[in-house]
């Protein structure tokens, strides 16, 4: 695959930077035989033990033929990676979400990334809170199209999170037993405190063992009125022989206070060069009840209901003739805005619960191994904001996967196959309010901080007046399916990857929302079923010890989802609610002793369809290099360029 000249020009710089390291990776396998260093790798920093999380198949990271970032757990902890935006400084082609603040989940290639649980892709999570990457035994951050044990999926890619019960369970195998307590404390009055508990015995001639994590956290933050707190619990038990083995588990999470923010309003230059911000209120919009907030009938008592409630009200209102009624009239100035002060109020919501639980099940049966999983994930989270933004989302995710890995032999050729089959079940509701137009962001004056005549109703009250849902949508996904995968040696050096994935999606939405553009769309249900094929080629080949190069066509599909993972109407209705996708990729990895490197440069494809029916080419191309050096014992090096 050769450079674009979109990014040509980074293509030669990662080249040119790779190439002597190449060169020099080289010159070290062949001088290995007369000299051997041995520097220890506590972090698991340069190699880390393959998983079958990816494809299905038992590989190590350097023979999968897709670009991958994998971090152990003491990497976690010696670099700080508490959220998933701690990922854009470690893994190249990753960028943090938009989010209002809240660390929900990352961007990969230009797209929101997925998020899976030992392999299982969770519920959405709009931001509702941080997900706790940082109780992980590894992160897996996996770019381009998703392999076919996983289905659908984003075209930019997505983080698999291992458990940390994963390593309470490694660590008590090597010791029996296991108690640990900690905690941190940090800026901005930061508190955290964790514990991990395991124990493994013999229950009736079976290895055994039971394992947990807890960690709670109770903090400030820089910005005022940031106050989180969450409770998280991880917990496992397994049982096995030397024929079939069982691992159950799940954890709880819980949090408060995580409080989406715009930051500033009334943003100037002078604002963010100087902190010099523009001072003043709307009079003309009052509390008239004085229950400390603005309910539509008293927005409208002092502005009249031009255009109803939509936001071409707010258009013609705010930008084409701007109203009198809207100008700031009181203590219109400017002052000096402290940094730490941004747009919150005491009413504002940010609550969220989550309820993880996983089955797997895997037994010797011939010359392969069976493998039986079953996961549910659910979500429950509130949103508000005192500028006028409501929402609330509910999720309950349903999967079960049944798969069977053999090794074989074609001549003389050595092959390693998965194939299985899928169900998944994803029933969401999904509220919001925002369209109707009692929204505002620029009425408060942050130097004062909030009053009743700028913090909007909110649809969780329950004001006879008050604002209601405009958006009020109930989803339900259905994904049947069946998958192969192989991984054939053709020869000494070279490498062949096939997948093949068949799909049968159905969906159902009804949109009982008060504020709905197209009236055939409400109060309707809308059906709809469709049948999709993807597939994965990939080659790779090894030029040397140490240095593998790789080459990879993928198509794929997405599911065209809402911000909490269900299908809006429009989308059943036009049948467009399931998106095609493309992935180009090659590059090489390398690696030996204490350095590895690697380089990718892909073309991704996908099919974007907006609420009236017209359908477009969204594409993205780039270069990814990503280097870890082992310096010694105690010191690495990381380097990430996109």
């Amino acid at each position: 695959m050769g450079c674009n000249r979109a990014y040509r020009h980074d293509c030669a710089r990662a080249l040119f930077a790779l190439a002597p390291l190449l060169v020099a990776l080289q010159a070290h396998a062949q001088d290995f035989s007369d000299e051997i260093i041995v520097i220890a790798d506590p972090l698991e920093f340069v190699a880390l033990e393959g998983s079958r999380n990816v494809y299905g198949l038992n590989l190590d990271y350097d023979e999968i033929p897709r670009a991958i970032s994998a971090i152990g757990d003491e990497a976690i902890d010696r670099f700080n990676i508490d959220s998933v935006d701690d990922l854009a400084a470690i893994a190249p082609g990753t960028f943090t979400g938009s989010f209002f603040g809240v660390p929900g989940s990352v961007t990969l290639r230009g797209n929101r990334a997925d998020t899976y649980f030992r392999g299982f892709k969770r519920a959405e999570n709009p931001g509702t809170f941080p997900t706790p990457i940082g109780a992980s035994e590894r992160i897996e951050v996996v770019r381009g199209t998703t392999p076919a044990i996983y289905g659908a999926g984003r075209v930019g890619g997505f983080v698999n999170m291992t458990p940390l019960t994963a390593l309470t369970q490694r660590r008590v195998g090597a010791e029996g037993s296991l108690l640990e307590i900690g905690g941190s404390n940090g800026s901005y009055g930061k508190r955290i405190a964790n514990a991990a508990a395991g124990k493994a015995f013999n229950l009736g001639g079976k290895d055994a063992g039971l394992y947990g994590y807890l960690e709670y956290e109770n903090s400030e933050s820089f910005y005022r009125g940031v106050e989180p707190e969450r409770f998280l619990f991880q917990g496992a038990a397994t049982l096995s022989d030397d024929k079939w083995s069982l691992e159950t588990g799940g954890a709880f999470y819980s949090s408060k206070g995580y409080k989406q923010t715009i930051g500033w309003n009334r943003v100037t230059q002078a604002l963010i060069d100087d902190g010099v911000y523009i001072t003043g209120r709307d009079a003309d919009l009052s509390d008239l009840n004085g229950d400390g907030k603005l309910t539509p009938d008293e927005v409208d008592a002092a502005v009249g209901s031009f255009f109803g409630a939509s936001n071409i009200r707010q258009f013609i209102e705010f930008g084409v003739f701007p109203a009198p009624a809207f100008a700031l009239d009181a203590g219109v100035g400017t002052a000096t805005l402290d940094r730490r002060t941004v747009f919150l109020s005491d009413r504002d919501i940010a609550d969220a619960a989550t309820g993880t639980a996983y089955a797997d099940f895997s037994v010797t049966a011939g010359a392969g191994e069976l493998r039986l999983q079953a996961f549910y994930d659910s979500l429950d989270g509130q949103l508000y904001q005192s500028y006028g933004f409501a929402a609330e989302y509910i999720a309950d995710v349903v999967e079960f996967r049944a798969s069977y890995e053999v090794p074989w032999t074609l001549g003389p050729v050595a092959l390693d196959s998965v194939v299985g089959a899928s169900w998944r079940r994803y029933d969401n509701e999904t509220r919001q309010t925002f369209l109707s137009g009692y929204l505002a962001v620029d009425r408060r004056d942050l130097t004062q901080g909030p009053a009743g005549n700028d913090i909007f109703d909110d649809p969780f009250s329950d004001d006879a007046n008050g604002i209601r849902w405009d958006t009020d949508l109930s989803s339900l996904t259905t994904d049947l399916a069946v998958f192969a995968v192989t991984s054939a040696k053709l020869t000494d050096r070279l490498s062949l990857l096939a997948s093949l994935r068949l799909d049968r999606f159905a969906a159902s939405s009804r949109n009982e929302g008060a504020t709905i553009f197209n009236p055939a769309l409400g109060f309707t249900q809308f059906k709809d079923d469709v049948f999709k094929a993807s597939y994965e080629v990939s080659l790779s080949y090894e030029a040397f010890d140490g240095v593998r190069a790789y080459a990879t066509f993928a198509e794929n599909n997405a599911l065209e989802t809402n911000d909490a993972g269900g299908i809006e109407v429009d989308r059943i209705d036009q049948r467009n609610f399931v998106a095609d996708s493309q992935l180009i990729e090659a590059g090489v990895k390398a690696g030996a002793d204490a350095l590895t490197a690697s380089l990718a440069l892909y073309r991704q494809e996908r099919t974007r369809a907006d609420p009236f029916g017209n359908v477009d080419q969204e594409i993205s191309k780039g270069v990814e290099a990503e280097l870890r050096y082992l310096l010694s014992d105690r010191w690495s090096a990381n380097a990430a360029l996109t």
